[in-house]
């Protein structure tokens, strides 16, 4: 049964475990994202990134990109340390990037080592590309789903950042 508080009744907290029967916090919220944010970030996005293909049409903060990634789009996770615990937990491995498939899980790690931006691989590289960068979708804040290369989208323009794979074995 989810855990409501009453203090912040648009709020609630999903049962969530990692495979080990580990307690996984998080948040889904129903507080609607005022039109301006909404149109702030339809308007910077698109202008910093002209080829983004956006998945879905409505905006919403009921989960985050780590909740889509992690949690079926339900909710909101945003401990960075749960992030290496759910890999750990769930049996995920790093893998190369010359290695790429579609499903696999791109993190954005900054260079403290923090889990900032979570998405899921759609395309690997051609085999003849220099550079190995697939194509991923993921959540944009509180804006929609987008399909990018995993290198155009703001996590990964942060200096420091770098992108790890990972694959559920």
């Amino acid at each position: 049964m989810p855990r409501r508080d009453l203090t912040r009744p648009w709020e609630i907290q999903l049962e969530l475990e990692t495979a080990k029967g580990n307690h996984i916090e998080n948040v889904q919220t129903s507080e609607p994202i005022p039109i301006g944010t909404i149109n702030g970030f339809e308007s910077r996005f698109r202008r910093l990134f002209p080829n983004i293909v956006e998945r879905t049409q409505r905006a919403t903060g009921k989960y985050n990109c780590h909740g889509m990634v992690f949690a079926s789009r339900r909710t909101q996770i945003y401990e960075p340390q749960l992030l290496r615990q759910i890999l750990s937990e769930d049996g995920y491995t790093k893998i190369s990037e010359n290695y790429i498939l579609p499903g696999d899980i791109a993190l954005y790690v900054s260079d403290s080592g923090q889990i900032d931006h979570s998405a899921v691989v759609v395309e690997r590289p051609p085999a003849e590309a220099f550079a190995k960068i697939p194509k991923v979708f993921s959540k944009w804040g509180a804006w929609v789903e987008v399909i990018h290369l995993a290198n155009e989208c703001p996590w990964a323009q942060e200096v420091g950042t770098t992108i790890e794979y990972y694959r559920m074995v």
